[in-house]
């Protein structure tokens, strides 16, 4: 079996998680133990560890979060996966909220090993 298969497999169950809004899901079962997250070019977190505690406030904060995906580009061959995820989602307080980012990931070995979101104007 072709070593392709598991990686756009295993990306595709990412996706899947995150459009789902279960993101826990997508970074307890895809990411590397020494994943790296930054945001805007900012390292933020070294670790799988530190990503999931990153996003405990998060979860805390939404009832409900779901994401769809525009402009999916993979390269099998590097591992390299980009992707705009518009995240929509309604707080504890019942406001909706809207954030779009883009992603730019490297894969090995099935896993995400470094991840860089960006939002805003960077």
């Amino acid at each position: 079996m072709s070593p392709q298969i598991p990686f756009r497999a295993n990306l595709d169950d990412f996706l899947l998680s995150l459009a789902r809004g279960d993101l826990l899901d997508a970074v307890g079962a895809h990411y590397a133990s020494d994943a790296r997250l930054y945001e805007n070019d900012i390292l933020v977190a070294r670790d799988k560890r530190t990503v999931l505690r990153k996003l405990q406030p998060v979860l805390r904060r939404f009832a409900m979060v779901r994401g769809t995906f525009d402009e999916l580009t993979c390269d099998r061959a590097t591992g390299r996966v980009r992707f705009f995820c518009r995240i929509d989602g309604v707080d504890i307080d019942g406001r909706v909220v809207r954030e779009e980012v883009f992603h730019a990931q490297v894969w090995s070995d099935g896993k995400v090993a470094e991840e860089r979101q960006y939002r805003g104007d960077a």
